[in-house]
């Protein structure tokens, strides 16, 4: 009993220390504040690394100033702060850290934004926010956090996301910029830097990836660098300073991204979009196989074989046309069997062909997907109710782009995709033209590349366009067909011979 008392004492006495402390500085409230760290949460200040204490040695003062807890800085200290770490380091979490003793402790009633790149990236600034609630049963009772709001007796802090729209008007003491190299659009940036500028005191801090050059982020950034109101500090490229990141997770992670956004969020350097290439000819070269070793001599006439073949099928009017029939020789590795394009051909004519070649392979397909564009939509829903269960319309939008161009980007670098070059083996040069009208532009917050397609004479990427869909068509689930049938992949056994015992019921 005494030692529990003793204990007791002990909580009570540091949580007042906490409170004592916080009221007097925010810098002292970071250093109470207990954060998830692994094994187990502890205070920030007893596992900050000197990296961390450098990085927001300036800000802090800034944030003190304008929230009333020492008086206002001079005219030349800098207000404005721009911080590039690599991906793991503490970047929302130090957000959520500081807008928790803003709202908790602030002096003065501080209006807070918080900005990031869409909801689903915005909300996690109020999850981290939640999370440190519960850690922290001491100021946990001062602060009220929402999904996209949160409340104090210090102020109030509004989550907004760059993707919606309607945010003018606001003054807020203090603006974090969270991720902003993956902004779409900078209305909303502009926007809380001019309101920024206007407002005696106020404080801008952005905390983000590296980028790519010439982008508006670094066109941004490279101004800040030269005006003295702000702060410019980057992590040094290749560096990353924390000990907690684990390098065979950072390995693995790269695996799954294009080599030039893998340098961006964990080597924080800025890259040049046009030195890595999503389709370099050298890349398709690798892929590259003699067109006879590949295609069958007839779309219509497949070969008997097991059920591991996918389809995909670019429609187009005034672009090309291109159907792909792949084979499924591997977990995710994929050989061309069948590959066409039309170009001036009519929609009817071309859904005939598709049909023609669907209905040869019917008892081999495991999936197949066509764009389901304006122009292709009908085509795709007559196909689709013909061939219930097997071929499914996609919307191809700009999401999609991106994440089916890395999956093909992936199986070509990882060796895991055949495509059907010259008769010599070198590669064939439409494909290439094709593929190489596909060019990254930014970068998506889960990894996935922000594209932009080329129009020429030659197409729109037609060709790679059709080949995403059938390696898309890869990762659909099993769908029921009438009568109760699953269309999943078809694992041939011993004495099964006729197609439709190829069929698996619920």
């Amino acid at each position: 009993m005494v030692a529990m008392a003793e204990r007791r004492a002990r909580i009570r006495a540091r949580t007042q220390r906490a409170l004592i402390d916080s009221a007097h500085s925010l810098a002292k409230f970071r250093s109470h504040a207990a954060i998830d760290s692994r094994p187990d949460p502890r205070p920030w200040g007893t596992i900050r690394e000197p990296w961390q204490a450098a990085d927001l040695r300036p800000v802090i003062p800034a944030i003190e100033a304008a929230a009333g807890w020492r008086p206002p800085l001079p005219e030349d200290a800098p207000r404005f702060f721009w911080r590039t770490r690599p991906r793991g380091h503490f970047k929302t979490g130090e957000i959520a850290l500081l807008m928790c003793g803003l709202l908790a402790f602030s002096p003065r009633r501080v209006r807070c934004v918080s900005a990031a790149t869409d909801r689903d990236q915005a909300r996690e600034v109020g999850t981290s926010m939640e999370a440190m609630r519960v850690l922290n049963p001491w100021f946990s009772s001062r602060v009220e956090v929402n999904k996209y709001d949160a409340y104090g007796p210090g102020g109030t802090l509004e989550i907004l996301s760059s993707d919606v729209g309607g945010s003018s008007g606001k003054t807020p003491d203090i603006s974090v910029f969270d991720e902003l190299t993956y902004w779409k659009d900078k209305s909303l940036a502009d926007m809380l830097l001019a309101a920024a500028v206007k407002r005696p005191g106020a404080v801008v801090l952005i905390i983000t990836n590296a980028g790519i050059l010439g982008t508006w982020q670094h066109e941004l950034k490279r101004k800040c660098q030269a005006d003295p109101m702000w702060d410019v500090r980057e992590t040094p490229p290749g560096v990353r300073p924390a000990t907690w990141m684990d390098e065979r997770t950072v390995a693995s992670l790269r695996a799954k991204m294009t080599t030039g956004h893998a340098r961006r969020v964990f080597d924080n350097v800025w890259t040049d979009a046009a030195d890595d290439p999503l389709f370099p000819a050298d890349l398709i070269a690798a892929c590259s196989r003699p067109r006879s070793q590949l295609l069958w001599p007839d779309a219509t006439k497949p070969p008997i074989g097991p059920r591991n073949l996918l389809l995909g099928y670019d429609v187009g009017k005034v672009d090309r046309a291109a159907l792909w029939v792949i084979e499924r020789t591997g977990p995710r590795q994929y050989a061309a069997r069948v590959q066409e394009a039309y170009s001036g051909v009519t929609l009817a004519n071309q859904e005939s062909r598709v049909r023609s070649i669907i209905k040869a392979c019917r008892h081999r397909l495991v999936a197949g997907h066509i764009d389901k564009g304006s122009i292709g939509f009908q085509l795709a829903e007559t196909l689709q109710r013909e061939f219930h269960g097997i071929i499914q319309g996609v919307a191809c939008g700009s999401t999609w782009q991106g994440r089916t161009a890395l999956a093909v980007h992936l199986a070509a670098r990882e060796g895991r995709l055949l495509l059907p070059g010259l008769e010599t083996g070198e590669p064939d040069p439409m494909l290439v033209a094709d593929f190489g009208q596909v060019e990254q532009v930014g970068d998506r917050k889960d990894g996935t590349p922000e594209v932009s397609t080329l129009r020429t004479d030659a197409g729109h990427a037609d060709r790679l366009w059709g080949l995403a869909l059938a390696i898309d068509a890869d990762s659909t689930p099993s769908r029921p067909q009438a009568g109760g049938a699953s269309v999943g992949p078809y694992i041939p056994s011993a004495g099964v011979t006729s197609p439709r015992t190829r069929l698996r019921r619920f």
